[in-house]
């Protein structure tokens, strides 16, 4: 069966051009969580804040929260005094990056990509949270959800409640303790998180790399910004995280997608879904929820100008591993990367099967 060794190929590459980057993004991930607690946060956005909107954009940028988490964390960030403008700010800057989806990056495409990436993601966040800050609050933004009630809806709409009742985000304001509570988070919770979402994604890239023809960007989306605008509307109603829509992005680009169009995917698929708008919408109300989905649409267009801008002007080629090479190299650092994300990836779905398989109590 040819077309399924092409996708076999194509998505064991692209984890292997992935693997070294994403365990440096992971290790990094626990060092944020180490240190950043969203106990902290809430203080340093609350009413009397300098700045809010850029701080809360600053702050969320490299914060590695999952899908159970932002909501809640968010809802703790209200209840602190933290304005709706400044909500909004770390609702966007939060699931857009972080160190993991940064290192995914820096390994799929190039260093200049892996640092446009971020700061954009951060301007974005900026934009939305003045832009909602601009609205008119509405009366019924004061009814929120309380915390448990955000993170149920989270999980619920995003992988079931059984993946949530043992995720522990470890945001206690006590002493960390030993490193090996900090690793015990980035290969439990944080892994359990990112581990469907991720199998999704490479498993769609490479059927994607292997389906697809050579032209089948440039022959059926527009170019320019009509197309980045197709790819934008396409992205805000998909439910996929940041790291797990990177190596999408990454055969979207090998089969002619352009660099500004892959960062306005990049932008609006893990900044919004369907399943979580209702929650924001009671964070920041029905006029506040416009402007939110409208802001990320402009910021995520407008990066994705600059950017083609940026790699027309310089000549660059976005995709080094498809680009530069003829194959995946396979340094003994690189397969040894590769078998632990593999070995990372089978205990995860073994625990999964064994929860399915499990008999349960009567």
């Amino acid at each position: 069966m040819p077309f399924v060794e092409a996708a076999w190929h194509a998505t064991v590459d692209l984890v292997l051009e992935t693997a070294p980057w994403l365990l440096v993004g992971l290790l990094i991930a626990g060092l944020v969580h180490r240190y950043l607690k969203a106990r902290w946060i809430a203080q340093k956005l609350g009413p009397d804040a300098r700045h809010p909107v850029l701080l809360a954009s600053l702050i969320g940028t490299p914060l590695p929260l999952c899908s159970c988490s932002v909501l809640p964390t968010a809802q703790a960030l209200r209840q602190g005094g933290a304005g709706r403008g400044p909500t909004a700010a770390f609702l966007v800057a939060t699931p857009e990056t972080g160190p993991d989806s940064v290192g995914v990056t820096f390994g799929l495409f190039d260093p200049l990509f892996a640092l446009l990436r971020p700061v954009l993601a951060w301007w974005s966040a900026v934009v939305v949270g003045m832009w909602v800050d601009a609205t008119e609050e509405d009366p019924a933004t004061s009814e929120t959800l309380d915390p448990g009630a955000a993170e149920r809806m989270a999980c619920d709409s995003s992988r079931g409640e059984a993946a949530c009742e043992a995720h522990d985000h470890g945001d206690s304001e006590e002493d960390p303790g030993p490193w090996s509570r900090t690793l015990a988070w980035v290969f439990g919770p944080l892994w359990d998180d990112l581990a469907p979402p991720l199998t999704l994604g490479f498993l769609i890239a490479g059927l994607f790399t292997a389906a697809l023809p050579a032209d089948a960007i440039e022959t059926y989306v527009p170019a320019g910004l009509l197309g980045m605008a197709v790819i934008g509307l396409l992205g805000i109603p998909i439910s996929i995280c940041a790291t797990a829509s990177t190596p999408l992005a990454a055969a979207l680009v090998d089969k002619g997608l352009s660099p500004g169009a892959a960062l306005v995917l990049l932008l609006t698929g893990p900044a919004t879904n369907l399943a979580t708008l209702g929650v924001v919408r009671s964070l920041i109300g029905p006029r506040g929820l416009w402007a939110y989905l409208g802001g990320i649409f402009a910021a995520a267009l407008a990066g994705g100008l600059l950017v083609d801008a940026i790699y027309q002007y310089t000549g660059r080629a976005l995709r080094r591993g498809a680009v530069e090479l003829e194959h995946v190299p396979t340094s003994p650092l690189i397969l040894a990367c590769g078998a632990l994300v593999a070995a990372l990836f089978a205990a995860y779905w073994g625990k999964r099967l064994v929860r399915i398989l499990r008999p349960k109590p009567a």
